[in-house]
């Protein structure tokens, strides 16, 4: 009864508290994108053009690659060759590594080079594409501090003004990498509508990660229309993963891009942009690859010294309580792997809670101090005797032990061998006198 409790607890309150994707996608800021927007296209630093062969381009290179490592994430610069003769400015990635599939990468991605009718010397590039290389850089801030099931690598690619090259170096030198699938984004912050359409783009049809993306975004951006769109022109830097079989999309402003009138020339500049639309964009983007990654508020596992019984399959309830101690502000159903490691429950809210375990035949204690999220490699102990679920170990825990004694395994089976014996008793008497915090 107990655990079918917790269950019918966890789908109700999972329609209050908001998941770890909700909390995110609520989280992306306009403010922090169009900041990035002004960094590169010049309003807020010294860089007048990112063309990929001019040293502004360079300077954008390891300013991005700064911020990524400031995020804490390993990052690394990739050399793509030269262009015409001329050493260009590298791909910038950064790594995210998974929990359950650290070898599996999807990845998230734009290209922050520049172009204009004088490259150059002036080239903004704040739609093209700034806009874009905010996102990415907003996605690896948001995520930062929740695992993640799969490997993210968030990338700035150089080069693809002149043909694609950088993202067509990457992926053609996977280095070990096996890519799950590919979110680009490529012009993302002008509106020239009042309620302008986003479009998910991609090289073929069908596509489940496309689909995918369309979804997530009329999730989050309810009143933006969305538009899925097939082309294999090979546009933008989706498509040479499109070329090595991997799931890709491309996110671009309303009617592909084209609507666009300081495309490619020096008046692509932040001012152009609407902060509001390009945040719908982002939060696309962003929401989906958290979704595509497998984001989580975490993983526990819980410690059982005494526990000689299969872990695998067994279901404990989590309780979640206010710090200090205090009745249980929320119950959960979760099941442990053989190794005692759960995912913790994605209706968790965020915030600083102390967090109890209680199995069948075993005593709850209050053994961690936690904040979601990033609670991975979490630990819970559990202190083996309450037979009666009354939370102290007392007689009418030997009682209950010694009525079932001999007999197949009861929740009184505290030591999990299969039946009630005499160290099950020996485990209520070690403990006689506990009670749960």
């Amino acid at each position: 009864m107990r655990t079918l409790i917790a269950v019918i607890l966890l789908v109700v309150f999972a329609g209050v508290w908001a998941g770890p994707e909700a909390d995110i996608a609520a989280e992306v800021s306009a403010t922090r994108l169009m900041d990035t927007v002004k960094y590169l296209s010049g309003v807020t630093s010294s860089i007048t053009t990112r063309f990929s062969p001019t040293a502004g381009s360079v300077a954008a290179q390891n300013w991005l690659k700064a911020q990524f490592q400031a995020l804490g994430y390993p990052t690394v610069l990739q050399d793509w060759g030269r262009w015409n003769g001329y050493a260009c400015s590298d791909n910038v990635i950064a790594r995210k590594v998974g929990v359950k599939y650290p070898s599996l990468i999807y990845v998230i991605c734009a290209h922050y080079d520049s172009t204009s009718n004088i490259p150059w010397s002036l080239a903004p590039g704040a739609d093209d594409n700034a806009s874009g290389v905010a996102a990415v850089l907003e996605a690896a801030n948001l995520l930062r501090d929740y695992p993640t099931d799969y490997t993210i690598e968030f990338i700035a690619f150089s080069g693809e003004e002149q043909g694609l090259y950088g993202s067509f170096y990457y992926v053609q030198n996977p280095g070990g990498r096996q890519w799950a699938g590919a979110v680009n984004l490529d012009m993302i912050g002008y509106a020239p509508v009042a309620n302008p359409s986003l479009w998910v783009v991609a090289t073929t049809s069908p596509s489940a990660l496309a689909d995918l993306v369309r979804d997530v975004s009329l999730t989050y951006n309810p009143g933006t229309p969305v538009v899925r769109y097939t082309y294999g022109g090979g546009v933008s830097d989706n498509y040479p993963f499109y070329t090595r079989g991997v799931p890709e999309c491309l996110l671009i402003e309303h009617d592909f891009g084209d609507s666009n009138p300081y495309y490619h020339r020096t008046t692509d500049t932040w001012d152009k942009l609407t902060p509001g639309y390009l945040r719908v964009c982002a939060t696309a983007g962003i929401a989906s690859i958290a979704r595509l990654a497998g984001v989580s508020n975490g993983y526990a596992t819980v410690l059982m010294p005494e526990y000689v019984g299969a872990r695998a399959g067994l279901v404990v309830e989590l309780q979640l309580r206010e710090p200090g101690g205090g009745a249980p502000v929320e119950t959960y159903a979760v099941t442990l792997d053989a190794a005692g490691v759960f995912r913790l429950p994605d209706a968790l809210p965020r915030g600083t809670w102390d967090l109890a375990v209680k199995a069948p035949g075993w005593l709850r204690r209050v053994s961690a101090y936690a904040t979601i999220p990033n609670l991975q490699g979490l630990s819970f102990t559990l202190v083996p005797g309450d037979a009666s679920g009354d939370n102290v170990v007392n007689l009418a825990d030997v009682a209950i032990v010694l009525a079932n004694f001999g007999l197949g395994a009861q929740v009184t089976d505290i030591d999990g061998s299969g039946s009630v014996g005499i160290e099950d008793l020996n485990l209520v008497l070690v403990h006689f006198g506990e009670a749960g915090e």
